[in-house]
C-alpha cells in the first residue's frame, strides 16, 4: 500500500481501497483456493473429467472478476494462474480452447499491463489539478476503473 501522506485530499480517496472490496476479494481469492484444492484432490484420485470440471469453473470465476477493476482483474488472474498450474501445459482443454500455456502467457502479459496501469495511477493521481480529479471520478463512475485509468495515462503519459 503506498503511502497517502501530502497527496491532494481527492488524490487519497481515488487510491484508497475500501474494506468492502478487499473482504470480497479476500473471499473470492479464498473459494479458488478451496476449488483448486478439490481439483487436485480429484485429480490424484483419478478422475480427470471432475477435476476438469472444477477447473472449467475456477476459470470463469477468475474470467468474471477479470471484467472489473484492476484489483479484481489481478485477483482473477491469480486464481486462474494456479488453476491452469495444475493443467498439462501442453493440452488444448474444451473449456480453454486453446493449449493452457497460451492461456497462461495471456494472463501474464495482462498482469504486467494491469501492474503498470497501477503504477502511473500511483505517480499521476498526486499532480492532478481538482478538474482532472474530477474528471476521473465521472469517468471511473461511468466507464469503471481500468478506462479511467486508461484516460489518465493518455492524457499524462509516463516516460
Amino acid at each position: 500500500m503506498c503511502d497517502l501522506a501530502g497527496w491532494p485530499p481527492l488524490a487519497a480517496k481515488a487510491w484508497a481501497p475500501s474494506s468492502k472490496s478487499i473482504s470480497y476479494l479476500n473471499f473470492l481469492k479464498n473459494l479458488g483456493n478451496q476449488m483448486l484444492q478439490i481439483q487436485q484432490q480429484d485429480r490424484s484420485k483419478g478422475d480427470a473429467a471432475l477435476a476438469n470440471s472444477l477447473a472449467s469453473m475456477g476459470m470463469v470465476l477468475g474470467n468474471e472478476l477479470r471484467t472489473g477493476g484492476p484489483i479484481e482483474r489481478l485477483v482473477g488472474i491469480a486464481i486462474e494462474n494456479k488453476i491452469l498450474g495444475q493443467l498439462d501445459p501442453a493440452v488444448t482443454y474444451d473449456f480453454l480452447g486453446r493449449p493452457a500455456s497460451s492461456m497462461l502467457a495471456e494472463l501474464d502479459q495482462q498482469k504486467q499491463a494491469i501492474r503498470v496501469a497501477l503504477t502511473s495511477k500511483e505517480q499521476v493521481l498526486p499532480t492532478l489539478t481538482e478538474t482532472d480529479l474530477t474528471s476521473y471520478f465521472e469517468r471511473k463512475k461511468l466507464y469503471g476503473e481500468m478506462n479511467a485509468i486508461q484516460w489518465l495515462q493518455s492524457k499524462h503519459p509516463q516516460p
